[in-house]
């Protein structure tokens, strides 16, 4: 609700730098409700979301390495690392939840 709020006023105020700081928060408000979502439906067993719950492992870290001023191919490679490291780990998860 909070997202759909924040693109509304980012409507509101376009063109100006608070416009674009809302446009930036409805977005963030809105992958993070998303991922509320798929971790809620993983975790209880009912659908599995690993290869988006193992890209929320990894593009975090993807961006604080960008932050960091590491090379593009420290990010990549790093970032591949934790998605391939995540991907089993979520899916031995969902299978124990859901009894597989």
């Amino acid at each position: 609700m909070l997202s759909l709020m924040c693109a509304a006023a980012s409507l509101v105020l376009w063109g100006t730098a608070r416009g674009l700081w809302l446009v930036a928060a409805a977005g963030v408000l809105g992958c993070l409700a998303g991922c509320e979502v798929a971790y809620r439906e993983h975790f209880a067993g009912y659908r599995s979301h690993t290869a988006p719950l193992a890209g929320s492992v990894a593009i975090p870290l993807a961006v604080g390495l960008v932050f960091a001023g590491m090379p593009a191919i420290v990010v990549l490679v790093s970032g591949g690392a934790a998605f391939l490291a995540a991907v089993p780990l979520f899916e031995r998860a969902f299978r124990r939840r859901a009894g597989l």
